[in-house]
């Protein structure tokens, strides 16, 4: 009797340990999935984030593209030891062409257009401020896009009037400069553009920055007056 006691408290030590074991294995395996879950949801271009409950992963955010949903899912699929990976990813529209414009007048500045993610709407947000915000959030950015549309704010800044777009890869800028070296300001803001890009501009300048001055001839019947006058001077 003793002996069948002894052997039955030993079975049920063998199946505790037994127990133990397995729940210890099953938490040090999902800690493994998760370590490995956050690493690859870091190579995202976008906010994406990666829960592991058990063996299963579940993704959910923001990708760039329909590719790069398919790039994440097969890394996901290839974790060792998961079980399920759930994709409650949101994929961003496609911009046919990337644009954003911008205008400067007497009312201030005014933006509308894309951004590619929220990292470039902090960026372009320290030049325009709130306006960033207004931006929608889009896919399909030409590479270099967001300081090319740096450079043509900077260069929107120098005028006195004007309007700035980026259309894909092109870059226009047109208005009016207060003087030469505004608008010589405006044009060096654009030198060095990403490669690619092309630059089109069509600037006037209000003054020619010369002092006035004023020449009286009189030819013995009338008065001609040549030279450079304040505006609004009769």
């Amino acid at each position: 009797m003793r002996k069948l006691a002894g052997g039955a408290v030993l079975a049920g030590g063998l199946v505790g340990l037994g127990w133990w074991g397995t729940a210890d294995h099953a938490v040090d395996m999902e800690d493994r999935i998760t370590a490995e879950a956050q690493t690859l949801a870091a190579t995202a271009r976008h906010g994406v984030e990666a829960t592991v409950a058990g063996r299963d992963i579940t993704l959910t955010g923001t990708v760039e593209s329909e590719a790069e949903r398919s790039r994440l899912l097969a890394a996901y699929q290839a974790v060792e030891g998961r079980r399920v990976v759930r994709d409650d990813l949101t994929v961003l529209p496609q911009a046919e062409t990337f644009v954003i414009s911008a205008v400067r007048d007497d009312a201030g500045l005014s933006a509308t257009g894309m951004i590619p993610s929220e990292a470039d709407r902090a960026t372009l947000g320290g030049q325009i401020g709130d306006l960033a915000e207004g931006l929608t959030l889009t896919g399909g950015a030409p590479d270099g896009w967001t300081g090319a549309a740096g450079q043509g704010f900077d260069a929107l800044a120098a005028l006195k009037t004007g309007r700035m777009e980026l259309s894909g890869q092109k870059l226009t800028l047109s208005g009016l400069a207060a003087l030469p070296a505004d608008r010589d300001a405006a044009l060096a803001a654009l030198d060095g553009l990403p490669a690619g890009y092309s630059l089109e501009t069509m600037i006037e300048v209000e003054d020619d920055g010369r002092p006035f001055a004023l020449n009286a001839a009189y030819d013995g019947t009338s008065i001609n007056l040549q030279g450079k006058v304040p505006r609004g001077m009769q």
